[in-house]
């Protein structure tokens, strides 16, 4: 078992001379924090600044080298540095980056990005401030300093460069540069690889989230496969002549929603008495303007009220359905939710993907207004924060408590937005009451589930009041919709009422579908809603009817060769009901004493093979 401790150490003032790396492994904890950059500034020896490199990141890396001892949300904040004047961060610019947590023996690296001085023998010093979810910190320092060099093509020219795409805001752009290198035999001798040297470089819109050597003509200097890694200095490899090439990976996060930035990237060669930078830096391959997505948002965001209807006092649950529409992973920071007045946050349900397990900041119980969701690295490089693959959903689900003083009988609303960098993009209205009769319609669930080769839809709705007809639409890639049907509401009712639609979905689809569902008034006012499913072809998928549900459900597992045991759990994993299920039963109906509490359980089908499990609601 794991124990989380704290980062408590006293002042730690750690110092760099020119070819030493930053470190120093904590007494306490065993933790060691070094400079994962190099200790020097390139400067052009004939123009400094005019020609060549003006700008740099600085990289300190954290490792924990503890057997059995996880540190949790660990963060690294840059508190000061030394030259405000010829010393500019350009990001991030709130100075903090979270490394998350660190497993025993795990890495984490927190990159800056500065403009430097354009005087030679500048030094620098820059404080850092790292701490855990706990609140002592480590405090550590570093010195890099200005260095003249010669542009020359043994210091690591470009000989050839590969910018991928970021299709859409919070997905990960690459740049695979193929750096030349000359003599490096000596011991001493070092190399250094650099991702920008732009100081126009928008390093808070095009975060720098890894690197990895890919390929090296030099593995006893520079390994194949290190990752995080930008300075190495030679103990024992003899690299003499010319002509070795060395393959990096950078990856960034692309968050430019509007405008350009520019990347150039470069290194440098110190080996004996000389001093050589990349000669082609800045022109030709050397440099390449980054443009916005060419499709920014690939989020749509689904909020649902699932007790649209209640009294003061009550506990009613929010669902944030987070769908990634696009055809590629993407991320995103944070998710701000505003919750109606007076309405506190009691929790996170233990169904919900955004926790704290994947959370740098989430709400405390108590809180009103704004609450925040801010996510962290989970270990999937080079992810920092909150990752949806393509066509998939990530849920979100919290309880609030309505203040017993409420007398407020009108409509309620709260809303979600999600951030990218700088955009931002919101949900629809989620609309409730307290103590009032009914809402227009309160819709309490929308999901779309596979069924051999149709797609079944299916909603839910606690009240309708005026309701005209649904009308339900499907999508291929989430933007442009074809309408498959149009059906009756039930005008007005304080009856829970639950629809189904089946449709046909072509054979040739593969990935994710759509749907959309209209809800039209009588007079022609109307609400849209979002859902989709991501395709399987595992035979076995469990489908359950009605969900939410009263009292009864049935379900089914297709193509099943073998006999599996099927239990409905509690979310604490107490069992409320089981049966041994066998290939011929096609259709196994589930029949619950009503007394059970309303709330989510899990269904699960048991085979020696696998567990399938799925998520049901008692209403």
């Amino acid at each position: 078992m794991m124990n989380k401790k704290s980062l408590f150490v006293n002042l730690v003032v750690l110092s760099l001379s020119l070819f030493s790396n930053l470190s120093y492994a904590l007494d306490s904890l065993q933790v060691k924090v070094e400079l994962a950059t190099a200790p020097l500034f390139t400067l052009d020896s004939n123009k400094p600044c005019e020609e060549g490199p003006s700008a740099a990141h600085v990289g300190i890396r954290l490792i924990n080298t503890t057997s059995n001892d996880t540190l949790s949300n660990v963060e690294v904040y840059i508190s000061s540095y030394s030259d405000t004047t010829r010393l500019k961060l350009l990001g991030p610019l709130d100075s903090t980056v979270i490394i998350g947590d660190l497993n025993p023996g795990d890495t984490g690296v927190a990159y800056f990005y500065f403009t430097f001085p354009c005087d030679y023998n500048v030094a620098s010093t820059f404080n850092f401030s790292i701490s855990d979810d706990d609140t002592n910190t480590v405090s550590a320092s570093t010195v890099v300093t200005t260095k003249s060099m010669q542009s020359a093509a043994a210091g690591g020219n470009l000989i050839s460069r590969s910018v991928g795409t970021a299709d859409v805001l919070g997905s990960i752009m690459t740049d695979t540069v193929t750096y030349d290198f000359g003599n490096i035999s000596k011991s001493g001798d070092n190399v250094s690889f650099n991702p920008n040297g732009d100081s126009l470089f928008r390093a808070d819109d095009l975060l720098l989230v890894g690197s990895e050597v890919y390929y090296s003509d030099m593995p006893l200097i520079v390994p194949v496969g290190v990752k995080n890694q930008l300075y190495f200095i030679n103990d024992t490899g003899k690299y003499t002549g010319t002509s070795h090439l060395i393959i990096v990976i950078y990856y960034y996060v692309n968050k430019i929603a509007t405008g350009t930035t520019v990347i150039a990237p470069y290194a440098y060669n110190q080996s004996g008495n000389g001093d050589k930078y990349t000669s082609n830096y800045g022109t030709g391959i050397g440099s390449d303007t980054i443009n916005p997505p060419s499709s920014l948002n690939p989020f749509t965001i689904v909020r649902t009220l699932h007790n649209s209807v209640a009294s003061a006092c009550d506990t009613i649950k929010f669902t944030v359905d987070i769908i990634n529409t696009s055809n590629v992973k993407a991320s995103f920071d944070q998710l701000v939710d505003s919750l109606p007045y007076g309405y506190e946050f009691i929790g996170v349900d233990t169904i919900s993907e955004i926790n704290e397990n994947n959370s740098a900041i989430i709400p405390s119980n108590g809180d009103t207004g704004k609450i925040y969701f801010k996510g962290k690295p989970t270990g999937e490089f080079p992810y920092k924060t909150y990752v949806v693959d393509a066509g998939d959903t990530f849920t979100l689900v919290y309880n609030v408590k309505i203040p017993c003083s409420s007398t407020d009988t009108g409509i309620h609303v709260s809303q979600s937005v999600l951030e990218i960098g700088s955009y931002a993009a919101a949900s629809d209205d989620a609309e409730g009451c307290a103590g009032c009769l009914v809402l227009p319609v309160s819709l309490i669930e929308f999901k779309a589930l596979q069924l051999d080769s149709e797609v079944v839809i299916n909603w839910t709705t606690a009240s309708e009041l005026n309701n005209k007809y649904f009308e339900l639409s499907r999508s291929i890639d989430g933007n442009s919709f074809n309408v498959l049907g149009v059906i009756n509401g039930r005008g007005t009712t304080n009856e829970i009422t639950n629809y189904r639609f089946s449709d046909i979905r072509p054979t040739n689809t593969g990935g994710s579908l759509y749907y959309k569902l209209k809800q039209v008034d009588f007079d022609g006012k109307y609400k849209e809603y979002l859902t989709n499913v991501k395709l399987q072809t595992k035979s076995g998928q469990l489908v359950v009817t009605p969900n939410p549900f009263e009292s009864n459900f049935t379900f089914s597992c297709l193509n099943l060769e073998t006999v599996y045991t099927a239990r409905l759990i509690d979310m604490k994993g107490q069992e409320i009901w089981t049966s041994e299920i066998k290939p011929e039963m096609q259709q196994v109906s589930v029949e619950l004493n009503s007394l059970i509490r309303s709330g989510y359980y899990i269904l699960e089908a048991i085979s020696r093979t696998e567990i399938q499990r799925y998520k049901v609601y008692k209403l």
